[in-house]
């Protein structure tokens, strides 16, 4: 979400949110991206630069939040759609194709694996014990 006044750059805006992700994604700290953020304020001209600070870290940690969000809400997702179909002896492409229709996108395929393997494992320790 952009918190933008009508006198901050809108490209510092954007730059901000692409942080957020770099955040998310555990590349970068959050200290590091505050850092690179007063950085870039402090070269600013022509704008209020402890508001646009202040609106430039809220874009960032809103951003970063919600790619956080979208990505549990990914991983939720494929566990619910794959979990019946391992449970009930599905194929291998079968379990892939319902995973990447319930990813929407939000994830890479190789941080799906992790979670159909974790998923697999889970079902068939449950026969195990049952």
């Amino acid at each position: 979400m952009i918190h933008r006044h009508p006198q901050d750059p809108i490209a510092l805006h954007h730059a901000a949110e692409q942080l957020g992700n770099i955040v998310a994604r555990d590349e970068m700290t959050d200290a590091d991206a505050s850092a690179t953020i007063i950085s870039w304020v402090a070269r600013s001209t022509g704008v209020d630069k402890s508001g646009l600070q202040a609106r430039l870290h809220w874009s960032m940690r809103d951003q970063a939040e919600a790619a956080r969000r979208a990505e549990e809400n990914a991983t939720t997702a494929i566990r619910w759609a794959v979990r019946p179909l391992i449970r009930d002896g599905a194929s291998k492409a079968q379990i892939e194709e319902a995973a990447g229709q319930a990813n929407g996108g939000a994830l890479e395929w190789d941080d799906i694996v992790p979670i159909l393997k974790d998923e697999w494992l889970a079902v068939h320790a449950r026969r195990r014990r049952g």
